[in-house]
């Protein structure tokens, strides 16, 4: 309501469509009761597109809340999650909203080591306390052909993950 009150640019009227639009695939997922998934910032999404799997964004999530509101009552949640102090402030909030019960349940989780080690211990202890399945994509630390070739089976190995915990099969034509 505010951005139509008060236009920008069109690229950000298309910003903000959608955001509005992945927030609706969000509440649908959950009242639907469909499975949701949780994607570190910069996992494949466009794997969960092709599949129409449904998924939430945390880390993006907590930054935009950081931006809008004060994140220290999230920041002081997440001391009783068992997370060490020292993760970035990001991955704290986050733990925090979960601690405080304010994010939707994830059905399973996919993070990838392209972003740091925080997101690797706060995924991999999250998805345990939602006894849900998770998964790691190990990205290469060179773009190499030993390096292509490896994040290739790394991927394949994620579609059998989001196969089997899904039902959905990937549809080759449909992620092209």
């Amino acid at each position: 309501q505010h951005r139509k009150a008060h236009p920008t640019s069109r690229s950000g009227e298309l910003f903000y469509e959608a955001v509005i639009q992945y927030y609706e695939q969000v509440d649908r997922a959950q009242e639907e009761g469909g499975s949701l998934a949780w994607l570190g910032i910069f996992s494949p999404a466009e794997l969960f597109y092709a599949m129409d799997i449904p998924f939430f964004i945390p880390e993006l999530h907590c930054a935009a809340m950081a931006a809008q509101a004060d994140p220290g009552p999230y920041l002081d949640a997440s001391a009783g999650t068992g997370l060490p102090v020292e993760l970035c402030s990001i991955h704290r909030a986050m733990a925090g909203i979960v601690a405080q019960g304010d994010l939707p349940a994830p059905a399973l989780m996919v993070n990838t080591s392209q972003v740091c080690d925080s997101g690797f211990k706060s995924f991999g202890s999250l998805s345990q306390l939602y006894g849900c399945p998770d998964f790691f994509l190990d990205a290469p630390r060179y773009s190499n052909p030993e390096g292509v070739a490896y994040y290739k089976k790394e991927l394949l190995n994620l579609i059998r993950f989001l196969e089997e915990h899904t039902g959905k099969k990937l549809d080759m034509d449909r992620l092209r």
